[in-house]
């Protein structure tokens, strides 16, 4: 899997961040506006796929190191999908919550008849 980094730091930034952490990977230059559109934090983590975003971590919640070593893609499907479960139990709940609010409307119009 290839990583690289897009910023929109300057070129004596990155020579600086280079020379401290000795990355050993490209680094690219993009613009400001597009990359916080995009990952939405700073720095964060986009695992992409044939130009398709698979997974987006903001910097406290990138994957620990053994996670990256298994198998990133398959993390990456199990998170999806666990969050659309979550999505999915969110609606019932929400739509019970509905039928019950509802239920307290109607309840005094039936007991006037």
């Amino acid at each position: 899997m290839d990583f690289i980094c897009i910023t929109a730091s300057p070129e004596s930034q990155i020579e600086e961040f280079v020379e401290r952490t000795g990355a050993g990977y490209q680094f690219y230059h993009g613009d400001e506006i597009t990359l916080k559109t995009v990952i939405r934090s700073n720095p964060g983590l986009v695992l992409l796929k044939e130009g398709t975003i698979l997974g987006k971590w903001h910097y406290r919640n990138i994957p620990h190191t053994d996670e990256l070593k298994e198998n990133l893609l398959s993390y990456a499907l199990e998170l999806h999908q666990d969050s659309r479960h979550d999505l999915i139990s969110l609606g019932y709940i929400m739509a019970l919550l509905l039928v019950l609010a509802l239920l307290k409307l109607v309840r005094p119009i039936i007991n006037k008849l």
